[in-house]
């Protein structure tokens, strides 16, 4: 590492304390009083016993943090007044985010102070900063998970991977990916695979293990199923496939259960991002055999980290785009893997056409900017259909830009 790099850590450990002194306060409201709640319950019921109330819906990492949350504010008053600190605690996964980018970056040969213009951008600070949500979490996790695939650190990996899924269980739709990456190396060796399987299990057992003792373990499990269907509409604020097919009508109001050619809408979002799945995770059938064909003696060129940072964007984009029962932030695990994308291939309009809509998204719905009123009602920018229009012109370039790379004769050389 150079002195460089040193010292862009060092300045992202002094926006630590600087994010805790200046963080602004709002947000949505709802999320924000479920926080408080759950701080509150957890205060009371203890961290073990916190899915005995069926409020709590959200996995065991943040409970973790709500947790931390309430040892330094311990009255319910305290926890209301001071809701900048629990962003600011969520904010440092923010920066966490941006500290793995720059080591990315400087592992290829890329200034990482690059990777600020990722934290400047407002697609990715919003949902922190502005929301008051926690997305940024896991995308984190499942950010370092792929590149600790990329170089060949399993064990480190499939760790990361198993706190994602322990954060939102949205984290799953990256399990593809990541097998793929991992199974030359996890296959190589009898010592690396086993370990692999124990890690996995030590870490599951370390998650589970308070809830197992304190008799809550099937109000636990039932945390991973009780999102589905939860509110069974084909759409939650998020401006997807779903309000253009249905440009006059909410789709907010209409159930996923209703029928089309005899198949209900959300099996036909399941379907629809099946396939485009498929199509995102083909290209990387030729980055596998290379490394089976190398026997991991060397490590990915560029065009093959361009693939797959590529799928990894386009992959949340899809889930969020063709399902049903999704929210307005469920796109945001893309703008990291965007951004990790552009800063190594210079396209950067897919990081741009991700932002801008998650932003504009997530923006019209809180007015946390507190713009005219009549931008938010009236004009093209806030319009659901045209938002939703943005996210299917980032998805047809991605797609366009992956395949345009995967024939490239660039991938040719190692």
């Amino acid at each position: 590492m150079t002195k460089s790099f040193y010292w862009f850590c060092g300045f992202l450990i002094i926006l630590v304390p600087i994010s805790f002194l200046l963080m602004p306060s709002g947000g949505f409201e709802g999320d924000l009083s479920c926080w408080v709640r759950w701080a509150r319950s957890i205060q009371l019921n203890g961290y073990e016993n916190a899915y005995s109330n069926p409020e709590i819906v959200y996995h065991p990492f943040y409970l973790a943090i709500l947790y931390l949350y309430g040892l330094i504010f311990t009255t319910e008053t305290e926890l209301s007044q001071h809701l900048v600190i629990l962003k600011a605690m969520v904010f440092v996964f923010d920066l966490a985010g941006v500290f793995i980018l720059g080591w990315f970056l400087n592992k290829n040969k890329i200034s990482h102070w690059k990777a600020l213009f990722v934290l400047l951008c407002p697609g990715y600070f919003y949902n922190t900063i502005c929301w008051g949500q926690v997305d940024s979490i896991h995308s984190t996790f499942c950010f370092a998970a792929i590149l600790l695939a990329i170089y060949q650190r399993p064990y480190l990996s499939v760790m990361f991977y198993l706190f994602a899924l322990s954060m939102k269980f949205q984290a799953i739709i990256f399990l593809p990916i990541l097998l793929i990456l991992l199974l030359p190396q996890i296959t190589a060796s009898k010592k690396v695979f086993f370990t692999t399987i124990l890690t996995t299990i030590g870490i599951c057992l370390l998650i589970i293990l308070p809830f197992v003792l304190a008799n809550q373990l099937s109000n636990f499990l039932n945390v991973f199923t009780v999102a589905i269907n939860y509110f069974p509409f084909v759409s939650l604020h998020a401006y997807n496939l779903w309000y253009l097919l249905f440009p006059f009508k909410d789709p907010m109001n209409i159930s996923d259960t209703l029928l089309f050619l005899g198949i209900t809408y959300k099996a036909w979002g399941h379907f629809l991002f099946l396939i485009y799945s498929i199509g995102i995770i083909l290209p990387l059938i030729s980055i596998i055999k290379n490394q089976f064909n190398r026997f991991l003696k060397v490590s990915f060129n560029k065009r093959e980290l361009e693939i797959i940072l590529l799928c990894c964007a386009l992959l949340p984009l899809i889930f969020f785009f063709f399902n049903t029962q999704m929210h307005e932030r469920y796109g945001h695990p893309a703008i990291i893997f965007a951004g990790a994308y552009a800063m190594l291939s210079r396209k950067y309009i897919l990081f741009i056409l991700v932002s801008v809509a998650i932003v504009l998204n997530m923006e019209g719905l809180i007015y946390y900017f507190q713009l005219p009123q009549y931008w938010y009602k009236h004009s093209l920018i806030f319009n659901e259909r045209f938002i939703a229009l943005i996210y299917l012109t980032a998805i047809i370039i991605g797609f366009w830009q992956l395949y345009k790379t995967v024939k490239s004769k660039d991938m040719l050389v190692d």
